[in-house]
Protein backbone atom coordinates (compact mmCIF):
# COMPACT_ATOMS: atom_id res chain seq x y z
CA UNK A 1 0.00 0.00 0.00
CA UNK A 2 1.45 3.60 -1.08
CA UNK A 3 0.19 6.55 0.51
CA UNK A 4 1.38 9.49 -0.97
CA UNK A 5 1.14 13.01 0.54
CA UNK A 6 2.73 16.73 0.26
CA UNK A 7 2.95 18.84 3.69
CA UNK A 8 4.46 21.64 4.80
CA UNK A 9 6.21 21.55 7.85
CA UNK A 10 6.64 25.17 9.24
CA UNK A 11 7.73 24.38 12.97
CA UNK A 12 9.58 21.90 14.50
CA UNK A 13 6.93 20.88 16.99
CA UNK A 14 4.64 19.94 13.88
CA UNK A 15 7.84 17.82 11.99
CA UNK A 16 8.04 15.89 15.99
CA UNK A 17 4.20 15.20 15.47
CA UNK A 18 4.17 13.74 12.17
CA UNK A 19 6.66 11.34 13.33
CA UNK A 20 5.01 10.65 15.46
CA UNK A 21 1.98 9.82 13.69
CA UNK A 22 4.03 7.80 11.42
CA UNK A 23 5.63 5.70 14.12
CA UNK A 24 2.04 4.47 15.09
CA UNK A 25 0.88 4.08 12.26
CA UNK A 26 4.02 1.96 10.87
CA UNK A 27 3.72 -0.31 13.85
CA UNK A 28 -0.49 -0.66 13.33
CA UNK A 29 0.41 -2.51 10.42
CA UNK A 30 3.18 -4.79 11.85
CA UNK A 31 0.75 -5.39 14.37
CA UNK A 32 -1.97 -6.64 12.07
CA UNK A 33 0.81 -8.67 9.96
CA UNK A 34 2.20 -9.89 12.62
CA UNK A 35 -1.50 -11.17 13.72
CA UNK A 36 -1.66 -13.18 10.93
CA UNK A 37 1.72 -15.08 11.96
CA UNK A 38 3.60 -15.18 8.92
CA UNK A 39 7.31 -16.80 8.68
CA UNK A 40 7.61 -14.74 5.81
CA UNK A 41 6.65 -11.08 4.39
CA UNK A 42 7.48 -10.34 0.25
CA UNK A 43 6.83 -7.37 -1.17
CA UNK A 44 7.08 -5.61 -4.33
CA UNK A 45 8.39 -2.27 -3.07
CA UNK A 46 10.77 -0.93 -0.33
CA UNK A 47 10.35 -1.46 4.02
CA UNK A 48 10.92 0.66 6.41
CA UNK A 49 13.34 0.26 9.26
CA UNK A 50 11.15 0.66 11.81
CA UNK A 51 9.10 -1.79 9.69
CA UNK A 52 11.87 -4.41 9.70
CA UNK A 53 12.41 -3.75 13.22
CA UNK A 54 8.95 -4.94 14.31
CA UNK A 55 8.34 -8.15 12.29
CA UNK A 56 12.16 -9.23 12.87
CA UNK A 57 11.33 -8.79 16.90
CA UNK A 58 8.46 -10.85 16.03
CA UNK A 59 10.56 -13.57 13.94
CA UNK A 60 8.96 -12.80 10.79
CA UNK A 61 11.69 -12.24 7.40
CA UNK A 62 11.43 -10.03 4.80
CA UNK A 63 12.39 -9.87 1.04
CA UNK A 64 11.91 -6.49 -0.19
CA UNK A 65 11.55 -5.33 -3.62
CA UNK A 66 10.72 -8.48 -5.31
CA UNK A 67 9.54 -8.40 -9.31
CA UNK A 68 5.96 -8.27 -10.07
CA UNK A 69 6.63 -11.16 -12.10
CA UNK A 70 8.25 -13.29 -9.48
CA UNK A 71 6.03 -12.55 -7.06
CA UNK A 72 3.33 -13.64 -9.33
CA UNK A 73 4.73 -16.66 -9.20
CA UNK A 74 5.31 -17.50 -5.57
CA UNK A 75 1.70 -16.65 -5.28
CA UNK A 76 1.01 -19.58 -7.00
Amino acid sequence: MTRKTNIEISREEDFTKILEIEEQYIQQICSDIIKLKPDLVITEKGISDLAQHYLMKANISCVRRVRKTDNNRIAR
